[in-house]
């Protein structure tokens, strides 16, 4: 079948899932072409050239700025079918919308195939809140969205989310926790199901036997935006505690960019941590599974915001892959997307000395103690996250083959 795939940025590092989804999509046989508000080019997974993903995606405006850029393609489309565009333009033109925003529209939707698809699936209800007249552009199409969850800091809540829950035919998301929190915002409890991001096996191969605290060190990694919500500085106020009681053989890599990026390099310096912690900047997903081999133990600090909590959490499920163990906070979703071996390990938000007590238990553990509760998680990882089974539930839903009543046990 034919699928438009809709998201904010696209290539973008910071969800390699994508990757993941839409090269399972093509080898389903399924065509598909991707658009999106923009791209974060700097780390591209191999993955993205290979299946000319790169390729299958198309820009669309964002704000009124980035118009010019378009204006040839608005043009050649307005000679070329200048009837068809016309009659889109008046399906789609809302009239208690201001002057500006039906400009944005009309835009947006020039930039779209005239040929309907099967499936529109979009990426995150701020992707939707900028296409969301894709029901009136292709009524005989099937429309699904991903709810990823809420807002990020410095990211403006969508007021509207009631109204484009309610335009879907289904909404997904990766965990109950996350359903609760679509439904809070609007969504109709019968149109909405936890589908888990679900991730290429293959992209996660381990040797036989790892081997933990190689050097004598046990290696700690973070990898994710470095933003308040990820909860760093709980991570390096625990390893700095840990430091202060005489456990030395730590080292802490911290993987990503953000907005925190300098204020937590300072903080590093400040604490006196810059020869236990290493930060290595952004990495596509390859470069993270390399990091994730050379680690012992995850650390997932984050946080609660206003609008914002984590949901699956999907590095979680990247560091068992690797048979990593993982210490979490005990927020949104983490809990339900983590093995039951690992929990023991999981944390209150914000308790720093929390923190530092469960990695102080894991550098007490004996090495095979450490590799048991890592081939368990993985167990459970590669269990419960495969794309080629997660991948095929999502399109039976998306497509109303399958009918999307939950357990909420």
């Amino acid at each position: 079948m034919l699928i438009y795939i809709f998201a904010e940025h696209y290539p973008t590092p910071y969800k390699p899932q994508f990757d993941t989804e839409f090269a399972f999509f093509l080898r389903q046989g399924h065509q598909i072409k991707i658009f999106a508000a923009g791209q974060y080019t700097s780390t591209i997974h191999p993955r993205v050239r290979s299946y000319g993903l790169d390729k299958k995606t198309h820009l669309f405006p964002t704000t009124l700025k980035t118009l010019p850029r378009f204006f040839k393609y608005f043009i050649f489309k307005l000679i070329l079918s200048p009837k068809t565009s016309f009659n889109r333009i008046l399906a789609i033109k809302n009239p208690h919308l201001s002057f500006k925003k039906n400009i944005l529209r009309i835009s947006r939707m020039l930039v779209l195939p005239d040929e309907s698809p099967d499936l529109c699936y979009i990426h995150n209800i701020a992707t939707g809140d900028m296409i969301d007249f894709l029901p009136q552009l292709y009524p005989s199409s099937r429309v699904a969205m991903y709810f990823h969850g809420g807002e990020v800091g410095g990211v403006q809540r969508i007021v509207r989310d009631s109204q484009l829950f309610e335009q879907a035919h289904i909404v997904f998301t990766n965990t109950k926790f996350s359903r609760r929190q679509a439904i809070e915002r609007g969504c109709p409890p019968d149109r909405i199901i936890a589908v888990p991001v679900g991730f290429d096996l293959s992209d996660y191969p381990v040797g036989k036997n790892k081997k933990y605290r190689e050097g004598g060190l046990l290696n700690l990694i973070s990898v994710g935006r470095l933003s308040e919500e990820k909860g760093l500085v709980f991570a390096l106020d625990a390893v700095s505690e840990l430091i202060a009681k005489g456990f030395r053989e730590i080292h802490y890599t911290i993987v990503g960019r953000g907005m925190l990026e300098g204020f937590l390099k300072e903080y590093v310096l400040s604490k006196g941590l810059e020869s236990y912690v290493d930060f290595v900047g952004e990495r596509d997903k390859a470069g993270v599974v390399d990091l994730l081999e050379k680690s012992d133990v995850l650390v997932l600090p984050s946080i609660v915001t206003e609008t914002w909590a984590e949901t699956q959490a999907a590095v979680v499920q990247e560091a068992m892959l690797m048979r990593l163990l993982v210490v979490t906070t005990q927020a949104g979703g983490v809990p339900e997307s983590t093995a039951d071996v690992m929990r023991q390990f999981s944390v209150p938000i914000c308790d720093v000395s929390a923190i530092s007590k469960q990695i102080g238990n894991i550098l007490a553990l004996p090495e095979m103690e450490m590799a048991r509760l890592g081939e368990e998680a993985r167990e459970f990882a590669f269990k419960r996250f495969n794309i080629d089974h997660t991948g095929l539930h999502l399109l039976e839903y998306a497509m109303g083959r399958k009918s999307s009543v939950v357990d909420e046990r």
